[in-house]
């Protein structure tokens, strides 16, 4: 069983599109693009996120994500909750670079 470590994968990314049978996040993707934790401020930096994930599954790969579901807001600069609206943003990424 292999595993990459979150901070390692923008350097390796490219290698392993399409490798993995699954991939959990619980806790995470919320909080991307607000800065908190040093990253970049960006507006959509949870949905790049999410499709970086789409990018590393096998087709019919699975994803078990933990997030905050509620009415979409953000709790700037913590974390953000999904609603209708930004929930299904969240799943409709599917291009990978190569």
């Amino acid at each position: 069983m292999d595993y990459i470590y979150a901070l390692d994968l923008p350097l390796i990314s490219k290698k392993y599109y399409n490798k993995f049978d699954f991939i959990v996040s619980f806790s995470s993707i919320e909080h991307s693009g607000l800065g908190r934790y040093g990253d970049p401020i960006d507006p959509i930096g949870d949905i790049r996120e999410m499709n970086k994930i789409h990018c590393l599954l096998k087709n019919k790969g699975l994803l078990f994500l933990g997030l905050p579901v509620g009415i979409d807001s953000i709790l700037y600069n913590a974390h953000r909750i999904y609603g209708r609206i930004r929930l299904g943003m969240m799943f409709e990424g599917d291009i990978c670079l190569s």
